[in-house]
């Protein structure tokens, strides 16, 4: 094996352990997130339906995966939306409801 073959194998090597890192790096940082935990959850479930549907029901697997993509879809928006929600809400980022200083009286004008 030449020299510049064992360069570009130790290049490529490199590079895979060093994106390999950052997968798992990030993989990680994003399981300590609720969010990101539904998304998985969901992403490996719709993975599940689609595998078993076109292994056992084949000759309607069309009609079924378009509901179920439409169903799955609106599962995961709405669990990020709201996850979010409840991420801000416990980490105190901002209040549950917003309550002004002082009520606005008719003299101010807003009445």
């Amino acid at each position: 094996m030449s020299e510049k073959t064992r360069q570009r194998l130790a290049k490529i090597s490199g590079w895979c352990v060093h994106e390999g890192h950052d997968f798992f790096t990030n993989l990680m940082r994003d399981l300590k997130s609720v969010r990101a935990l539904w998304n998985y959850l969901f992403l490996a479930l719709y993975t599940w339906v689609c595998c078993y549907l076109v292994l056992y029901h084949a000759d309607s697997c069309g009609t079924a995966v378009v509901y179920t993509t439409g169903g799955i879809v609106t599962a995961v928006f709405t669990n990020y939306v709201w996850s979010g929600l409840a991420e801000k809400k416990a980490s105190g980022q901002f209040p549950a409801y917003s309550q002004p200083s002082a009520p606005p009286t008719p003299e101010d004008g807003n009445g």
